[in-house]
């Protein structure tokens, strides 16, 4: 059976400025869609030397046989081989590495053995995706795997969660010898009662001292960073409130965490940035509010930091969907949207490329079972930006998808105007804290405004006494700075101390703290 669907690409510059098509500087990219006879799901995608790896989870028979799924692709989308490993109950892999040998381990969960509790599962295969061996580990009633490091004597380093006596998560960790055989393991509890904790680790770093994990607490929304030795003995442990990650890079100083989270109410996406030193210690952290989109995917990059998801409004949660670049302070560079008549849904994305995204998802197909859908796109900031191109994409018998383009190849091209400034209107009014902070020499203060209008930033001692007019009159809507130096109106020093920041507009007004210290 064929079956045909129009997908449109279109590129959205806040200016509203739509360049011409440079034909001659576009370049082939792909969407495809794989089918899995069954019901799939992506929890991540990997980039590989020459293509990626994508690892999912497949349900057959309404549920009653599940378990992982993995397909090798190359660089043009094409499947080299995909993978089943599955049993009766439940089976799922989270996390993927890439192991010394070339081969892979993947961590999840199993019920495989006990058919009654949930218990942590670590499986090895090859280069190819045939197994060589599996385990599963077991300590309570729901035992997860979620992360999965290979250390650089070839053991394994497994994060996941344990059931504590309050019914609450902790933080579980084990280690294995290159078979899979468990050598140690260690609870961790922090971050309130136990009966109030949730801990699910997201990431493992390694270090030179041993790893780092990074996770969030589901009940009171607080991120967590945890270093460790190679013998699962604590170096330093961070928590950071309001917050939750789903990344964790390294970055010149330290690391920077992040993450978004979702607010079903407002139908709006917060993205969090966290940068720390090497011990976990907060140096700053930036947030942007994102209206009317569900961002639920990202990046694994500080150099390209891109979120992924879907448009959503009042009626629906599963519209167009969404793709938007933000910079190190997390506010927005460019983005642009997938519209198509099939409710396509990113599950993960990872930079394959220099300047270059592959985005793995999953799509509802007409036996409301679940398909596999797979996009790569290109943007260079040097080149042209097209509107909307075309592409007449085909489904044969439900396994095979390729795409033709009516006039061009798929490509996202942006051109900078030298006589404007490229940036999209905020969603909201929004002073953000001053960086660095605390300060010797100067600080940057940021603001956004979602309309042209008066506004006035005002420093204050603790006193109430004005000290300086960073900002006074009209602006336009968009992104503003002002750097101030620590001085005061007449151009003079002043002395070390709290100062607070204000800014007034006629509907909004805010304050921030900031420490001077000569």
């Amino acid at each position: 059976m064929n079956k045909q669907h129009l997908i449109f690409i279109k590129c959205l510059l806040a200016i509203g400025v739509a360049f011409p098509l440079l034909s001659a500087a576009s370049e082939v990219l792909f969407l495809k869609y794989l089918n899995g006879g069954g019901s799939v799901n992506v929890f991540q995608i990997q980039k590989l030397e020459n293509g990626c790896i994508i690892l999912g989870h497949k349900s057959i028979s309404d549920g009653e046989y599940m378990g992982y799924w993995l397909v090798r692709t190359d660089a043009n989308g094409d499947t080299l081989w995909s993978r089943f490993q599955g049993g009766i109950g439940e089976i799922a892999g989270y996390d993927l590495r890439q192991t010394q040998d070339s081969g892979f381990v993947i961590t999840g969960v199993t019920t495989a053995d006990s058919g009654q509790t949930l218990d942590v599962w670590l499986v090895r295969i090859d280069e190819n995706g045939a197994p060589l061996w599996s385990r599963s580990y077991s300590r309570s009633e729901d035992d997860e795997g979620l992360a999965v490091i290979e250390t650089m004597d070839g053991n394994y380093i497994v994060a996941g969660f344990t059931m504590n006596d309050e019914w609450g998560r902790d933080l579980w960790l084990l280690k294995m010898n290159s078979q899979g055989d468990s050598l140690s393991s260690r609870i961790y509890g922090f971050d309130g009662e136990p009966s109030q904790r949730f801990l699910y680790p997201q990431k493992l770093e390694a270090t030179e001292a041993g790893f780092i994990v990074a996770g969030y607490n589901q009940t009171g929304g607080n991120t967590f960073l945890v270093a460790f030795n190679t013998n699962l003995d604590t170096l330093w442990s961070q928590v950071f409130s309001g917050v939750s990650t789903q990344h964790l890079v390294r970055t010149e100083n330290g690391y920077l965490s992040y993450g978004s989270h979702y607010n079903d109410l407002g139908h709006e996406t917060q993205i969090h940035l966290v940068y720390t030193d090497q011990n976990g210690m907060e140096l700053q952290r930036y947030s942007h509010w994102f209206q009317n989109s569900h961002l639920n995917v990202s990046t694994a990059s500080p150099r390209d930091l891109m979120f992924g998801g879907n448009v959503t409004t009042y009626s629906r949660d599963d519209g167009p969907v969404i793709f938007v670049r933000v910079d190190q302070y997390g506010s927005p560079m460019w983005e642009f949207t997938v519209q198509t008549d099939l409710a396509l849904k990113p599950a993960a994305i990872v930079e394959t490329g220099v300047d270059t995204f592959t985005v793995a998802g999953y799509i509802w197909d007409e036996e409301m079972s679940k398909d596999i859908w797979l996009m790569s796109f290109r943007y260079d900031s040097t080149k042209a930006v097209f509107d909307t191109t075309i592409i007449d994409t085909t489904i044969i018998d439900t396994t095979i998808i390729d795409t033709t383009i009516s006039d061009s190849t798929l490509a996202i091209y942006f051109r900078p105007d030298q006589n404007k400034v490229v940036q999209f209107t905020p969603a909201k009014y929004q002073l953000y804290s001053g960086h660095p902070n605390p300060f010797n020499a100067s600080t940057t203060l940021r603001f956004d405004l979602p309309a042209a209008t008066f506004v006035t930033l005002i420093v204050y001692d603790l006193t109430g006494r004005e000290v300086v007019r960073l900002a006074g009159g009209g602006y336009q809507a968009g992104y503003h700075q002002v750097v101030w130096d620590g001085s005061n109106a007449s151009g003079g020093p002043l002395p070390s101390g709290i100062y607070i920041a204000r800014l007034t507009t006629p509907g909004y007004s805010k304050s921030i703290k900031m420490v001077l210290l000569k």
